[in-house]
């Protein structure tokens, strides 16, 4: 299981120390973290140079390249590849200074800020929801990018009214939209806009959009181990397995929503902490780095501790 290992700042006169790092529970030497998370060191070296990290290779015997150093005042972080640290060494990161790789705030690309024009042109939708959809959008960085990356992706065109009274929001993965009530981005008469909803149900329903093409193949699945079943010979017909499979994938699908709209919360709450305000950067907050759950592929991300 994965597992960090933090020595704060001071202590025995050392400086504070983040590894991260696959740990066996029975023993194993070094266990493979593929089963559980891919990490993805292209993007992940590139967000380090975007948020103001100097890169410099680190070479070894007759040139030999061992790993990449990013190095930005009190902070060092080391990123090894696959294979490339001795005998079974699997990649990874190790990082020296004060432990807050925050992500700096990008704006919305194009793309996203005319799906946001474009609902706010739809039937019943007002300049104050509009504004308020917009605003906790960029509170949050965390959410920024998450919408950034799904309008990329094509996941995400468009955002609608939602007409279900029992749910706070939906996503529609055939019309690639996703559906809000609109009294949770209404400003109530007199009172201040509460963007703590919505923050949750736009993280949630983006990881639902990156989960659909892997929720649609295992429904496909379902339905061909059913008539599987139904077809066999064999009595009685047991749908205990494609029932039971259906239903773990829906709990991954779930979780990861879940863990998103978490995700998208505790950023918009670093945001106001360090700064006092709904946006922008402020002093970086010491937080250890975790893996973001997700089934569209693990990132490293700061995460409350």
């Amino acid at each position: 299981m994965p597992r960090q290992r933090l020595r704060h700042p001071g202590l025995l006169g050392h400086p504070a120390r983040l590894a991260l790092a696959i740990f066996s529970p029975v023993g194993e030497d070094r266990p493979a973290a593929t089963p559980i998370c891919t990490p993805d060191f292209g993007h992940f070296t590139k967000e380090l140079e975007r948020m103001g990290f100097k890169r410099r290779s680190a070479h070894g015997e007759h040139g030999r390249w061992t790993y990449d150093a990013f190095d930005r005042p009190g902070q060092h972080v080391e990123v090894y590849l696959p294979g490339r640290r001795g005998r079974g060494y699997r990649g990874g990161l190790r990082a020296h200074g004060p432990c807050a790789l925050e992500r700096s705030t990008m704006p919305l690309n194009a793309k996203a800020e005319a799906v946001l024009q474009a609902f706010g042109k739809e039937p019943g939708v007002t300049p104050n929801q509009l504004k308020n959809l917009t605003d906790t959008i960029n509170a949050s960085p965390a959410l920024v990018d998450e919408v950034n990356r799904t309008v990329d992706a094509g996941h995400l065109q468009r955002i609608v009214a939602l007409n279900n009274p029992h749910a706070g929001g939906e996503y529609n993965a055939s019309a690639h939209d996703m559906r809000l009530p609109l009294t949770s981005l209404s400003t109530p008469a007199g009172g201040k806009y509460d963007a703590s909803e919505a923050t949750f149900v736009l993280g949630h329903e983006l990881q639902h959009g990156f989960n659909a093409a892997g929720i649609a193949k295992v429904n496909t699945q379902f339905t061909h181990d059913l008539q599987a079943v139904a077809q066999s010979k064999t009595t009685p017909h047991d749908y205990t397995k494609p029932v039971g499979d259906v239903i773990a994938a829906s709990r991954r699908d779930e979780a990861g929503a879940e863990i998103s709209g978490w995700n998208a919360t505790v950023s918009a709450a670093r945001t106001r902490t360090t700064t006092g305000l709904g946006g922008g950067r402020g002093r970086a907050i010491r937080a250890p780095l975790r893996e973001r759950a997700g089934t569209h592929g693990a990132r490293s991300q700061v995460a409350a501790p």
